[in-house]
């Protein structure tokens, strides 16, 4: 975008200042034109609320915001999410729960309800698949404990992780989520296919705090 652009984009909300990332605002006005930028950002503070807003809640902040502009951000965010999922190639063992975090954060930043990923590895912990299990709402999720010893079985898995998100951007875990833990842990070890920790993700914090939780270092599930 031209200086001049994001100049004339400033000038028009004078009272509400827009966020300092200008690279934000630059990127997205490419997408759907500065003033139409500028409103979505002053409204929902980040890329990424935009890209967890969907099309009728778009429109209804932005009149001048055509059907090609929103499909143009929903490819655009979804390009970067897939884009993302493929930095961590299976090479890179899975050391701590930070590294499962990372696996999934970019897919789980979008979304507005939770979402189950299963991350089988093999014996040196290298990812040998990653799988949506089942999408829950948007506080609720089913842990299908049948499926994920399919997928993971068939994949011969030497062990597994679990990851969910939570969009309510608290990553603490609920007592369904300890007690479905529990479970699935304890058929794993029937099954000579344990689960090794359970990560669940929440939309990254501005004040930069952690934005996961992990059951195995909150004490729910015992050492590896």
């Amino acid at each position: 975008m031209e200086d001049s652009e994001l100049t004339r984009s400033r000038r028009a909300f004078p009272l509400n200042p827009l966020p300092h990332d200008t690279k934000s605002l630059a990127i997205l006005a490419n997408l759907v034109g500065p003033m139409n930028a500028a409103i979505l950002l002053r409204h929902f503070g980040s890329l990424t609320a935009i890209g967890r807003a969907d099309a009728l809640e778009l429109q209804a902040i932005v009149a001048a915001l055509t059907d090609r502009h929103v499909a143009t951000l929903s490819s655009a965010f979804a390009l970067a999410a897939h884009v993302s999922n493929e930095r961590l190639p299976a090479k890179n063992a899975i050391v701590g729960p930070a590294d499962v975090a990372n696996l999934v954060r970019e897919e789980f930043r979008l979304l507005s309800k939770e979402r189950l990923k299963l991350i089988a590895v093999d014996v040196k912990n290298h990812p040998i698949r990653i799988v949506t299990v089942s999408d829950g709402q948007q506080d609720s999720l089913t842990f299908d404990q049948r499926e994920i010893f399919r997928i993971s079985l068939h994949a011969k898995a030497n062990s597994i992780f679990l990851a969910h998100n939570h969009p309510s951007c608290d990553p603490t875990p609920s007592r369904s989520d300890i007690e479905a833990t529990k479970m699935i842990h304890r058929a794993g070890r029937l099954l000579n296919v344990p689960l090794i920790d359970h990560i669940i993700v929440a939309p990254p914090a501005r004040d930069n705090q952690t934005d996961y939780a992990s059951l195995q270092e909150l004490g729910h599930l015992p050492p590896s």
